[in-house]
């Protein structure tokens, strides 16, 4: 989870949000919401969904280490 982790964050940082697609296609379809997808606002949902993948990914593998610390943290991960 660590590799995967990292390259997410390698993706982020340089602006390729491949891997997040997926997820925003289903999101927006689910929610009937049309985006061009060469555009800022689908770009900025994109971003904050690898953001989200990141830290997902985060919680899991601490719960691996049965460290539940961060299950219910108020605010983000960064």
């Amino acid at each position: 989870m660590a590799y995967l982790q990292h390259g997410c964050r390698m993706e982020l940082a340089i602006g390729n949000y491949s891997r997040a697609t997926g997820a925003v296609e289903r999101l927006l379809s689910e929610k009937q919401i049309e985006l061009d997808r060469d555009g800022l606002s689908y770009k900025k949902l994109c971003r904050g969904m690898m953001q989200v993948m990141i830290n997902d990914l985060e919680i899991d593998m601490r719960r691996t280490r049965h460290d539940s610390s961060l299950d219910d943290l108020p605010f983000p991960l960064e």
